[in-house]
């Protein structure tokens, strides 16, 4: 049962029958309608623009269910009233034609377009690409709703690219689409040398279609989709369109490389360099550069086929969105970004809609104490400079560096990893949800209906973009009392990507999967598969985020046979050629050299058929079942929470680090040539005997000597395989002097 609360960044989980969880969520909602919403009272509705109370029923409707089943909520039944509503309305007064449109229109290339730079501003730059998607979408979903006369109440789903649209069929609307088409692709293909790529599709629909199961719909036009996103720029190719050269040959012109994204382009004499250097960033990153630190404190979105402010704005095709933090009269307002406050609403005017699209960053202030001094010190360092140089290209880059070093811009990646606790390490973490397009297509109960879909994606969306943050609260894992260190780069749809504190990321990939299964009720065919890796803070962001794919990719492969969960297993969505194929994994602390050893393992030793690791895991399931005892088993907490949580217990000493390594040396020889002198082993823990000994675990009442020989000594083969994982995390704790307090001292 979904608790009837108020909508806020906070997550609240569902819970099981009646608690007193569900009383206190229901008592704070009715005060906050009774006291800032006057009990919705006639009037007080009345007054209120309808883009208001759109977003009042899906701030207090989006948990409230609409039938006894609760399957549905009452939001999103009324939204589906009213989007077909609307159709109804255009056949009537604009002599649409009889049935209906699905409008489908996928994003191609954003992977590519968001990580595919170079350059040392690739921080700042990754979030600004990472807006601009969101952006992006929008605007499509924009061109479609204006082009059909349609509302946002007919877009059924807005996540990760993905865009479905309920609408009435115009007589022309090929017409209407193929413009659309055309002049969206034509502007990609011409801005982003042919990254980005908008296919859009439509499947005309009967009324009794979209009022019953409309999977059938969903995959035919998904279908039809993959078809088109494999004939790339098509449309402009049959019409002659597309610029494969570029044509400007003028003496004023110079073809050089961007610094950031590797684009060729051209620039006229004179044009402005980056950074005092020989090399120049194109139109757009320098764009994105500046508006790095503009995006972070947006809060509205204003639109203009005018020139507004060329330092706070980003164009797209003819149109102008001018980003600001200020509440403007005099320009039209497209979007609101959501916060977290009481009057929020009345921020939405009759034009203005809701974008969820504030990620969680890092900012320099939050950075520990002795951290926060050397930036000081180097922004003191900077400002001389400043004063000294004559140059104006160097002026120009000492002022950006002094401004990225303000208390309000986002920290650095050499910050982050100076803040981090033993390693001064980056972490980079890649997450997304198992089997969605499955689940959405035929994985519903029943039937598939638009309200079901509407409802999908909508808490979809809230996990990533909405309830990210809140989720950042690993203490089950250690108790810690700092902020978690982490610069969300993107969350939409059903994937994230996330740079920050090498141990921060280390215990959110495992803590944001525990929340999302929280979020899903335990369905075990939802699952948050996860990889990450750890880098220095100079490796390139772009090789970060290769390599953290990689390992979730990993985690992707990590799949079980059947486990005939099911009565009609072989209609299964999830079922695939013998396999099951939830995955629910993590891949932690994956690197390329742990790949081929595993490969090689694997290749030499498992046995067909066999569900066994080799003597190397790398990829652990949250729900691993367990054939020969007929049980469903959490591989992340047997193998990795459990055995970290006795390694690094009571404060262990820096000087057991030693100790580790050598047992770390030893199962290396085991991984890669299946030896193990377990006699080492022991010796090396009866040297600490006395001292473990009266060590005594808080939750198991045991000694420590006890523990580390059940997980060392006593080692079953499946937990050596995977010992490597919480043995390197607590030798990465105990580097550099350990824990680092709030005051910037170290010690543990």
């Amino acid at each position: 049962m979904c608790p009837p609360y108020s909508l806020t960044s906070e997550i609240i989980y569902p819970i099981k029958m009646k608690n007193f969880r569900l009383d206190e969520v229901r008592s704070k909602t009715c005060h906050e309608i009774l006291i800032q919403h006057h009990s919705f009272n006639d009037d007080y509705l009345a007054g209120l623009p309808v883009n208001s109370l759109l977003f009042l029923l899906e701030k207090f409707g989006g948990t409230v269910p609409a039938d006894g089943d609760s399957t549905i909520s009452i939001f999103d039944m009324y939204k589906i009233m009213a989007a077909k509503a609307i159709v109804r309305l255009n056949r009537e007064t604009l002599k649409h034609e009889q049935g209906n449109l699905i409008i489908n229109i996928d994003l191609s290339g954003i992977q590519r377009f968001i990580y595919n730079i170079v350059s040392r501003g690739a921080l700042k730059n990754l979030r600004s690409r990472s807006f601009f998607i969101e952006l992006l979408c929008s605007h499509a979903v924009n061109r479609v709703i204006n082009s059909f006369n349609l509302h946002q109440v007919n877009v059924l789903i807005n996540g990760g690219g993905n865009i479905k649209i309920l609408s009435s069929k115009p007589s022309n609307h090929k017409e209407l689409l193929d413009n659309i088409d055309r002049d969206m692709n034509l502007w990609l293909s011409e801005e982003f040398n042919g990254r980005l790529n908008l296919v859009l599709t439509s499947l005309e629909a009967s009324d009794s279609n979209i009022n019953g199961d409309i999977s059938k719909l969903l995959n035919k036009i998904s279908a039809e989709s993959f078809i088109k996103k494999n004939r790339k720029f098509d449309s402009l190719i049959q019409r002659g369109e597309l610029p494969f050269v570029d044509n400007k040959e003028d003496a004023d012109y110079k073809r050089r490389e961007c610094e950031i994204c590797g684009k060729d382009f051209t620039f006229q004499a004179g044009q402005k360099e980056a950074e005092h250097e020989e090399s120049l960033r194109c139109a757009f990153c320098d764009k994105l550069v500046r508006l790095g630190t503009i995006i972070p404190k947006t809060k509205y979105i204003y639109i203009s086929k005018k020139d507004i402010n060329r330092s706070s704005q980003i164009k797209v095709e003819d149109t102008f969105y001018f980003l600001s933090d200020k509440k403007r009269s005099d320009l039209q307002c497209a979007w609101v970004i959501f916060e977290d406050r009481k009057d929020f609403h009345d921020d939405l005017a009759v034009s203005e809609n809701i974008l969820f699209a504030r990620n969680y960053i890092v900012k320099n202030e939050m950075l520990l104490k002795n951290v926060r001094e050397q930036i000081e010190e180097k922004e003191k360092e900077f400002k001389a400079r400043l004063k000294k140089s004559e140059d104006s290209q160097e002026k120009q880059w000492l002022r950006d560096e002094i401004e990225s070093l303000s208390d309000e811009h986002p920290a650095m990646l050499e910050h982050l990893a100076n803040s981090a606790e033993g390693a001064n390490l980056i972490g980079a973490l890649r997450m997304d949800a198992d089997n969605i397009g499955k689940i959405l297509y035929k994985g519903f109960y029943g039937n598939t209906t638009l309200e079901k879909v509407s409802s999908f994606s909508r808490n979809l969306n809230y996990f990533f973009k909405l309830y990210l943050e809140s989720t950042f609260k690993p203490e089950r894992i250690r108790q810690r009392e700092n902020k978690r260190l982490i610069h969300v780069i993107y969350a939409g749809g059903d994937d994230l990507f996330a740079l920050g504190t090498w141990n921060d990321i280390a215990e959110l990939s495992l803590c944001i999967g525990e929340a999302f299964g929280k979020y899903t009720c335990q369905n075990i065919d939802l699952g948050l598969s996860a990889g990450f890796t750890i880098h220095k803070p100079k490796f390139p962001v772009s090789k970060m985020a290769d390599l953290s794919l990689a390992a979730l990719n990993h985690s992707k492969e990590n799949r079980d046979p059947c486990w005939f969960c099911r009565k009609e297993w072989i209609r299964c969505p999830i079922f695939r050629n013998g396999e099951c194929l939830r995955k629910d994994s993590v891949t932690p602390f994956f690197t390329e050299y742990k790949a081929a050893l595993k490969y090689r393992l694997d290749k030499e030793f498992i046995l067909k058929y066999s569900s066994e690791p080799s003597r190397l895991k790398l990829s652990f399931r949250r729900k691993r079942f367990i054939k020969k005892l007929q049980r469903v088993e959490d591989e992340v907490e047997k193998f990795i929470v459990k055995p970290f949580k006795i390694f690094t217990a009571n404060n262990v000493p820096q000087r057991r680090s030693g100790f580790m390594h050598n047992v770390l040396n030893m199962l290396e020889v085991w991984y890669s040539d299946g030896l193990i002198y377990l006699p080492k082993i022991a010796w090396l823990l009866q040297k600490q005997r006395e001292e473990l000994q009266r060590i005594i675990e808080e939750d198991t009442k045991e000694s420590m000597y006890d523990l580390y020989d059940q997980h060392l000594h006593l080692a079953t083969p499946r937990m050596l395989s995977a010992l490597h994982i919480p043995l390197s995390w607590a030798i990465l704790l105990m580097k550099e002097g350990g824990k680092r307090d709030e005051s910037g001292t170290d010690g543990r």
